[in-house]
């Protein structure tokens, strides 16, 4: 409910969805000293009744980066400025205790080393339910 202001009605695949909720299947993770997370796009869940799917990450960050509860470890998020993957462009987010990244799946994005600490963060998806 907390988040439902932040989340307008979206198209996608031509179809109209509306956000019926988040999944209830959060995953606590948790990186310690060089661990990272390499360039990806997260994938979309479907319910086994296919009454709902995800389309967009969300991401609470529990901790705090900037060399306070760990150092390194931004989630860095990826763009091309050309068809090819030849020239990327990249935004990096520093974790912060209550902040929420929510992101559409497909965007390129990864966990960068952590150098130092334990980092913290509890990741699930954004479900939508088709509008008919």
């Amino acid at each position: 409910e907390r988040i439902k202001p932040f989340i307008r009605k979206t198209s996608i695949n031509r179809g109209k969805y509306v956000v019926s909720g988040l999944n209830e299947r959060m995953r606590i993770l948790r990186y310690k000293k060089g661990h990272v997370f390499a360039m990806h796009g997260d994938g979309c869940y479907e319910r086994p009744d296919c009454s709902e799917c995800s389309f967009r990450t969300v991401m609470i960050y529990l901790n705090s980066g900037d060399q306070i509860d760990f150092d390194g470890g931004n989630t860095i998020f990826f763009a091309s400025r050309h068809e090819t993957m030849d020239e990327l462009m990249q935004t990096d987010v520093v974790p912060k205790p209550g902040r929420v990244l929510i992101f559409d799946h497909p965007m390129l994005h990864e966990g960068a080393m952590l150098r130092s600490g334990v980092k913290y963060a509890i990741r699930t998806d954004l479900m939508f339910r088709h509008m008919p």
